[in-house]
């Protein structure tokens, strides 16, 4: 077959076709699919919940006092909440309105509108009070949960992140000792260190 210009083509049956699409990139060292998708933690405040195989440590801060609150985006009001918190990792379905918001948004949208990758998702830490988001990595405390000038129970939330390298030197293991094993708090779990 001839073109214009005077060149020969090959038969498309001799020729290769390259079909290019678009790799993501690959998930960061220390991501385990090997893992249960879902964990569910008791979360106690004040404390430092650490999940080592979840590269995942959170820590809680509660000020009491009258008016303590500052304008802290990840500070909620501990007043609010109805019982118990759970550390939990994002489920299908959640939900959670952010401040200035006339309605709650799917987190599912909020990956997509923030462009979280998959393998983030996954363990995408949340904490939740019965079946209300509370808390969410990186979008903060839910509008009805918010800390206000008038809160006198507030609770700080801190996501520490930390790589694979660092988890083992980064538990915060205090006063170890014969044994090896931190001392914890009375009432307090391997992988929390009470505050």
């Amino acid at each position: 077959m001839r073109v214009p210009g005077g060149e020969r083509t090959p038969p498309a049956s001799r020729t290769r076709r390259l079909s290019l699409f678009r790799l993501a990139p690959p998930p960061p060292l220390g991501h385990d699919s090997r893992l249960d998708r879902d964990f569910e933690t008791p979360l106690p405040i004040p404390a430092r919940t650490h999940l080592p195989e979840r590269l995942l440590t959170i820590e809680t801060e509660l000020v009491i006092g009258n008016g303590v609150y500052n304008g802290v985006e990840s500070a909620l009001d501990l007043s609010r909440c109805g019982g118990p918190l759970l550390l939990r990792n994002w489920r299908p379905g959640d939900s959670l309105r952010l401040k200035g918001a006339d309605r709650a948004e799917k987190i599912k949208t909020l990956f997509q509108e923030f462009r979280i990758p998959l393998w983030e998702r996954r363990a995408w830490p949340v904490i939740a009070d019965g079946r209300s988001i509370v808390w969410t990595r990186r979008f903060g405390v839910a509008s009805e949960y918010a800390a206000e000038p008038g809160s006198s129970q507030v609770v700080l939330v801190r996501d520490v992140v930390e790589s694979k390298a660092q988890s083992g030197a980064s538990t915060g293991m205090k006063g170890s000792g014969a044994s090896g094993h931190a001392s914890l708090g009375r009432g307090a779990r391997e992988g929390t260190e009470v505050l």
